[in-house]
């Protein structure tokens, strides 16, 4: 009797010894594939503790560095990691934020491209001096651009997987995204037609409606112009169309000539989910070798923009597009989607108040002074003209 106890009981022990063995040798993998089955929250834990095994740009932003600086070791890690790992997706996002850092301290060519640009807007300035206009560029936020790279490698994942049920190659990714960075560098006409410019006999209602409709049609005289200034002044013009999801084109209504449709994307006519207002055109500087993207907004429409881009909704609804959860499939089956999905939630975690960046300082997660280019915009050559005879 004692021994069949013994033997139970050898049995038992032996049994759980195996069991705590096959728990060790589970891998990550597994780990998030059977935590995700049961919920969405556990794998959020597990990809916390494999977090040091993916090279995100969490890690540079604590020890007082200037962005080009954060930007150079968050490269030169994740192209030495890429390397050891044969990972040619990491490898091209490495070499995509050189290119980046090389653009954030190439002063002299930004300032090449700007005068050009600002020439065409005194031209414009000078034809029609009636009218109030601004001139702004900014070079697009180390932060944004992180996030942004981060969502174009999941948005093509799930969009390949859902229309092929497969995933894309590394190649495959690389060329989606080599085509999609065209604000990188973004410059901003602004056009205001002044109320002492409208006759006085009519509402201030009918005075708002015709301001805005005037306001349209000198932002389309622009836009049928520009095209030709640009290619005149070394810069090669980009189709809009040649991006297969462009959900915002120039329609047979727009007041766009017929044969420059192509190159807009017209959110005037097309406005987004956002109520997004602009025209948006993107160029290639042949004396810089970079792209920029051009937008033609009316003094009302960039108000209602910016009011919406600097606003905390914009965050929470871009932070809510990238919770929205993950492709459980693509998750398991497709590392740089996988890379991408930590990645995106690991940025949305960085408390600003906390990080030390030269130039940076945050009171608040949204009450931020930056001058660094981390999280806003660096701004390049602003420049205002009010309108001719205008009482100020």
């Amino acid at each position: 009797m004692k021994k069949e106890e013994n033997d139970s009981k050898s049995n038992s022990n032996q049994s759980n010894m195996e069991e705590k063995k096959n728990q060790m040798n589970i891998t990550p993998n597994v780990q998030i594939a059977r935590a995700l089955q049961e919920h969405e929250d556990e794998a959020s834990k597990i990809l916390i503790n494999n977090f040091d095994e993916i090279v995100t740009l969490n890690k540079y932003l604590y020890d007082g560095h200037t962005v080009p600086k954060i930007v150079e070791l968050f490269a030169k890690d994740l192209r030495a990691k890429s390397i050891a790992e044969n990972d040619n997706v990491d490898l091209a996002m490495s070499s995509f934020f050189m290119a980046y850092n090389a653009l954030f301290l190439n002063s002299k060519s930004i300032t090449n491209q700007s005068e050009r640009l600002l020439d065409f807007y005194k031209r414009i300035v000078s034809a029609t001096p009636e009218y109030t206009y601004a001139f702004s560029g900014r070079l697009k936020s180390l932060y944004r651009t992180y996030l942004k790279y981060c969502r174009y490698i999941k948005k093509y994942v799930e969009d390949y997987y859902e229309s092929n049920h497969s995933f894309p190659t590394d190649e495959q990714i690389n060329m989606y995204i080599a085509g999609r960075f065209r604000d990188l560098v973004g410059y901003r006409f602004v056009v205001s037609v002044p109320i002492c410019r409208i006759a006085d006999d009519v509402s201030i209602e009918e005075k708002k409606a015709i301001k805005e409709k005037k306001e349209i049609e000198v932002l389309y005289t622009i836009a049928n112009y520009i095209p030709r200034y640009l290619v005149e002044n070394d810069f090669d013009v980009l189709p809009a169309s040649s991006l297969s999801d462009v959900k915002n084109p120039a329609t047979k209504d727009s007041a766009l000539n017929p044969e420059l449709k192509k190159y807009f994307k017209d959110y005037i006519q097309n406005p987004n989910e956002r109520k997004y207002r602009a025209l948006h055109i993107a160029a290639h500087d042949i004396n810089s070798n970079s792209n920029l993207e051009i937008q033609l907004v009316s003094w009302s429409m960039d108000a209602r923009n910016q009011l919406w881009a600097n606003h905390d909704i914009y965050e929470a609804d871009q932070k809510a597009k990238a919770s929205k959860g993950f492709v459980k499939e693509c998750y398991e089956n497709c590392i740089p989607y996988r890379k991408a999905v930590i990645r995106t939630n690991e940025a949305y975690k960085i408390r600003f108040t906390k990080v030390w960046i030269d130039m940076f300082q945050a009171r608040a997660q949204n009450d931020v002074w930056d001058s660094s280019g981390f999280l806003q915009s660096r701004f390049i050559t602003p420049y205002e003209h009010l309108s001719e005879g205008q009482i100020l």
